[in-house]
């Protein structure tokens, strides 16, 4: 079963909520400074795959959160290079 046509909803969520967000074979990584925002576009995406009428959802969020330095997915990348 795929669950393409899930993420897709769950994505536009996200950005319909202004997060940027990158998705991946594993995971979509969401990049905002605010978290109040973040958490609210988590709740989108869940509402947006329950209205789908699925009998599961999964999610696992992980938050990393630099107080020290700005840091971005760019950032982030670019430092394996």
């Amino acid at each position: 079963m795929s669950v393409c046509r899930y993420m897709k909803k769950a994505i536009e969520a996200i950005r319909d909520k202004g997060i940027r967000c990158q998705t991946n074979a594993m995971s979509t990584v969401m990049e905002t400074r605010d978290m109040d925002k973040l958490l609210e576009a988590v709740r989108a995406a869940y509402e947006a795959i329950k209205k789908e009428g699925v009998k599961r959802i999964y999610m696992n969020l992980t938050v990393d959160h630099r107080f020290d330095k700005d840091a971005t997915l760019e950032s982030k990348l670019g430092s394996l290079k």
